[in-house]
């Protein structure tokens, strides 16, 4: 979905019709980071198990996965490519090793 609760449930990250994702704060209410790249607006958003990592899935046909634990507060670590149309969802495995996505 383009929006998901982090596992400790203190955070939401959603996706964007400009192109972007958002990680809220809950507790202060406040976006703690603007994660762009994409080249189309995002369907889906996943965070990991320990809340570390976010993948988002676009309508550019490309997933990304972020890094929320870096310094820069969400750092684009990897761009998937390989789907032949709109991406509309991602999923980390319970353990945070793998990665499905969804496309048509």
């Amino acid at each position: 979905s383009g929006v998901v609760f982090s596992p400790d449930g203190r955070q939401l990250a959603t996706g964007s019709h400009d192109a972007t994702a958002r990680v809220w704060d809950l507790i202060s209410s406040t976006c703690i980071a603007t994660l762009q790249g994409h080249a189309s607006l995002i369907l889906s958003v996943a965070f990991s198990a320990d809340g570390m990592l976010l993948a988002t899935g676009s309508r550019d046909s490309t997933i990304k996965v972020w890094d929320l634990a870096s310094e820069a507060g969400g750092a684009c670590i990897a761009t998937l490519r390989g789907h032949n149309n709109y991406v509309h969802s991602v999923a980390f495995s319970p353990d945070g090793k793998l990665l499905a996505t969804g496309s048509r």
